[in-house]
């Protein structure tokens, strides 16, 4: 029950260029042992970039989604998420629902479909979907101040 009740943890994250990561990779994130001690040869890797994370269990996939973006630079569309051989792909889903812990290795592999765009275009496109408020009757006869004429 601790495990999925966790806060401000670490994970890690490898940026896997090619067509699929290496075997020490795919071994590190397979493993859900976060006191394991793993070897100098799993834990550097030439075929990308490794970032460590902080997470809790209610993070979701869309939030780590979009760390990732900021971190690595991979925009959040092209991003194929992995932990071990599974892939990773409900955005709505928490950390903890996909049974991704602390100290977790996950990798992620640019599709490069989508062109680059900035993060902040992601952003912005949030901010305008929730401030759109309804104006209600605004610049319509129904709210004007006009006093009735008695005829």
């Amino acid at each position: 029950m601790q495990k999925l009740n966790y806060a401000d943890e670490d994970i890690y994250v490898y940026l896997v260029r090619g067509k699929e990561a290496p075997k020490s990779i795919l071994q590190a994130s397979e493993s859900s042992e976060p006191d394991r001690r793993t070897s100098k040869r799993s834990r550097r890797t030439n075929n990308g970039n490794l970032v460590n994370l902080r997470v809790s269990a209610t993070t979701s996939i869309y939030q780590l989604k979009m760390m990732i973006w900021e971190s690595l630079g991979v925009v959040k569309e092209n991003q194929i998420l992995h932990k071990g051989s599974r892939v990773i792909d409900q955005e709505t889903a928490t950390l903890a629902d996909m049974n991704i812990f602390p100290g977790d290795r996950l990798w992620v592999k640019d599709s490069e479909i989508h062109e680059d765009r900035d993060i902040a275009d992601e952003l912005s496109d949030q901010k305008m979907n929730v401030e759109n408020i309804e104006e209600g009757f605004r610049g319509t006869l129904l709210t004007a101040n006009i006093s009735s004429q008695v005829v």
